[in-house]
């Protein structure tokens, strides 16, 4: 599907969670239905219209295996997708089906919290946590800026020859061309050739030319040559058919912590095991440098970002740690822990909600 313009997204569930109103479940249902003379659907032509929905509004990216899984139990979809529906069973399943994607992408901290509880008083594992996906809209648009400008794209092109040309000869397979779109990835709107088999019918019928004028090896300005025609003609296909990659970030708006403290009972048990956790000899009663410690090496666990990820991160935990100390005791009881924790969320909550925090998902908090 076309898209309304490339760039980075982020899909946290909103997007499918807004299109549940009446109007779009029956048009749903008026389009499965249309060659039924019994008005009835089966659970796959439900499966198919939810899916439908969400392609529309996900810029049609597919959800990982695990997640659309995860969904189909929370939503208790039949299994047996033969099973017939009537109207009013499809509404059910089409909605309950639709909310559990939008829930486990926008949600996830309910789940992930009650799972944490389990985990401390040693009943469970924890369930998977599901983060919003950012994804990148590949239009043509960035690999268009490229080509416009003669200065970068020489610079570019010379960049990957020079890296391609291990062995220093001046010369190349022309085949090594996946690999410079490989290198210039998403970040640079090029979608990696075996992203879907048009792209690599694209890719592959440009590099047959070369091998049909028996190019076996090619220097740095046809290499150059060769680049433009492929980035040209990616442009051109993407423009018409955009690409939906999906990012290794992770991003945190404070949408997990906004969840948090809008369940004050739930809040209040998970903040009494958490403090019951660092208070290893048992006084009933945190040192302000036991909570500094706990903060910094388990807020994670209540969706604080790692103070490493930036500067401005790092500033915020500066500035609550003054607060921390602002009666100079020392020491806090389990009360004034679970005040000063609520505080501190609410803060980062405000603050991640104007300016995100994007990590790599391989990043890794030692």
């Amino acid at each position: 599907m076309a898209s309304e313009g490339g760039g980075v997204r982020i899909l946290d569930g909103s997007q499918i969670l807004q299109e549940l109103n009446e109007g779009k479940l029956n048009s749903l249902f008026d389009a499965s239905v249309k060659d039924s003379p019994s008005h009835q659907v089966t659970a796959a032509q439900c499966q198919a219209a939810a899916l439908s929905l969400m392609d529309s509004v996900m810029c049609g990216l597919r959800l990982p295996s695990p997640l659309w899984e995860r969904a189909f139990k929370d939503a208790s979809f039949p299994s047996d997708l033969t099973a017939v529906m009537d109207e009013a069973m499809f509404f059910i399943k089409a909605r309950d089906l639709l909310q559990s994607v939008g829930t486990l992408l926008n949600g996830s901290i309910q789940v992930y919290i009650q799972s944490y509880i389990s985990k401390v008083q040693m009943k469970c594992e924890p369930f998977d946590l599901y983060n919003p996906l950012v994804v990148s809209i590949l239009d043509g648009s960035a690999i268009k800026l490229i080509l416009e400008d003669e200065d970068d794209f020489a610079m570019l092109a010379e960049n990957l020859f020079t890296e391609l040309d291990v062995e220093d000869t001046g010369k190349i397979s022309p085949a090594s061309l996946k690999t410079a779109l490989l290198q210039m990835g998403s970040e640079m709107g090029v979608p990696p050739p075996s992203a879907n088999e048009d792209i690599d019918k694209l890719v592959s019928s440009i590099l047959d030319k070369h091998k049909a004028a028996k190019e076996e090896t090619i220097g740095q300005a046809q290499f150059a040559k060769l680049l433009q025609e492929t980035l040209e003609s990616l442009c051109d296909y993407l423009k018409l058919h955009p690409f939906t990659a999906v990012l290794n970030i992770n991003v945190n708006n404070g949408s997990q912590m906004k969840k948090l403290l809008a369940d004050s009972e739930l809040f209040s048990e998970i903040s009494d095991k958490m403090f019951d956790e660092f208070d290893t000899n048992k006084d009933g009663k945190l040192s302000k440098d036991e909570l500094k410690k706990a903060l910094e090496s388990h807020g994670w666990e209540w969706g604080l970002p790692a103070r490493e990820t930036s500067e401005h991160v790092g500033q915020l935990y500066d500035n609550l740690f003054l607060i921390c100390d602002a009666d100079k005791s020392g020491e806090v009881d389990k009360q004034e822990f679970k005040l000063l924790l609520k505080e501190i969320l609410e803060v980062f909550a405000v603050k991640l909600q104007s300016n995100p925090v994007f990590v790599s998902q391989n990043y890794k908090d030692n």
